[in-house]
């Protein structure tokens, strides 16, 4: 003999009829219909109401999780609501899944304790739907949306996703790009093999040009960014309110020269280099960089001239490992383009004082202690594989550096 717990009201009364807008072989406007005939003015009302800033007071517990007696006692005339916004920012910040978890919970509580079983909208500022730490949050068109055409936004997204399959994007190295990873491992290797010197705490991705290059990528005591002559730095193509620079240079490559004597100088005007007030500094670019033509000539090069293309005289910088966001030990690092870090070019010799961690160990890796967002990583802050022949070689790098800094004292 077995026993059911009886259903809820409203559960019964849904299943004792199958209303015309609960069926999906209907039309949209004749589920709409039906469903509007049958609600009262207050089911109405509700549907134009959102929780937000309320939310611990009426859905929430101190984790930001569903607290069910606190919903049942401030939705208990069952007229539904409309919207719950920013679920995420309740509690302390709950994982990706813990937060699906959360509103799925309070979505299956409206859907089951309101007459008409209406769902709820979830939103985060623009974003309709889940939003985390840790999930993946995608661009909302809105000028598509505008268009109220539904193929037209399929079709679009169906082409971007064809392109990218056919040119077998990595989504993580992708992000390695725009996260600034990319830009601090390639800057990294200019300094070393060129000798030049990198920014204290980090490149500074000034808004510019093609035009403006001189007269930005010189020293602060001109006006310009940089702490000296002789530095690395990367440009941005759009400006810090997001409003893209004139003749930006995102597809490609530039360097700034600093005339040595008033003879360079002279060449400089008289070749029609772009130079800045001074006269002393002046631009050189191209508007494309065909890494995917010119990777090949390098590789063959290397590999059957034995010929560099470049190789590294100092060691001037280093792209370093930095928390994009509160990490917890034992989580796992997941490298260049993920969820928990992205590198920092700062000077080797700060880099070794500090015993950091270089972003191409920070890969499948586990933390051993709580790490601040922002915070530069290290190496004792991780579990390194003494037997991992990288590991190896940025120790005895580290050796070398050490023992050379003390060479260089004792002189």
């Amino acid at each position: 003999m077995t026993s059911r717990k009886p259903s809820s009201p409203a559960r019964r009364a849904r299943k004792s009829a199958a209303p015309a807008y609960r069926n999906p072989a209907l039309s949209a406007e004749k589920r709409m219909k039906d469903l509007l005939s049958r609600m009262t003015l207050e089911e109405k009302a509700a549907q134009m109401l959102c929780v937000w800033q309320q939310k611990p007071q009426t859905l929430l517990d101190a984790e930001g999780k569903l607290d069910l007696g606190k919903a049942k006692k401030s939705f208990k005339d069952g007229h539904g609501l409309g919207q719950v916004g920013r679920p995420s920012d309740a509690g302390n910040g709950l994982t990706a899944r813990q937060m699906a978890e959360t509103t799925n919970a309070i979505q299956k509580f409206f859907i089951e304790n309101t007459r008409l079983g209406i769902p709820v909208i979830f939103h985060e500022e623009c974003l309709h739907g889940h939003a985390a730490v840790g999930g993946t949050s995608f661009p909302q068109p809105i000028a598509l949306g505008g268009t109220f055409n539904p193929e037209l936004v399929e079709s679009l997204y169906t082409m971007t996703a064809e392109e990218a399959r056919q040119a077998g994007m990595n989504s993580q190295m992708f992000n390695s790009f725009l996260d600034g990873t990319k830009s601090a491992i390639e800057m990294a290797a200019v300094a070393n093999a060129c000798d030049l010197a990198v920014p204290q705490d980090g490149l500074l991705f000034p808004p510019c040009g093609a035009d403006a290059l001189a007269t930005v990528l010189r020293p602060k005591e001109l006006a310009g960014v940089l702490e000296r002559d002789g530095m690395v730095e990367v440009v941005s193509s759009l400006e810090r309110d997001g409003s893209p620079v004139p003749r930006d240079l995102r597809w490609g490559v530039y360097v700034v020269l600093k005339a040595a004597n008033d003879y360079a100088a002279v060449c400089f005007k008289q070749y029609g280099l772009p130079s800045d007030s001074t006269g002393r500094y002046a631009a050189m670019y191209k508007p494309f960089h065909l890494i995917g033509l010119e990777l090949s000539i390098s590789v063959l090069n290397a590999a059957l001239r034995r010929e560099p293309t470049g190789s590294c005289r100092a060691w001037r910088g280093d792209a370093v490992a930095v928390a994009k966001r509160a990490l917890q030990a034992g989580e796992m690092l997941d490298g260049e383009g993920g969820y928990t870090v992205y590198a920092k070019l700062i000077p080797a010799t700060r880099s070794l004082e500090r015993g950091a961690l270089p972003i191409g160990l920070a890969h499948h890796v586990k933390l051993t202690r709580d790490v601040a967002a922002g915070e530069i990583l290290t190496a004792a802050d991780v579990t390194l594989d003494s037997s991992v022949e990288a590991v190896c070689v940025r120790r005895e790098m580290e050796r070398e550096a050490l023992t050379s800094r003390a060479a260089v004292a004792a002189e």
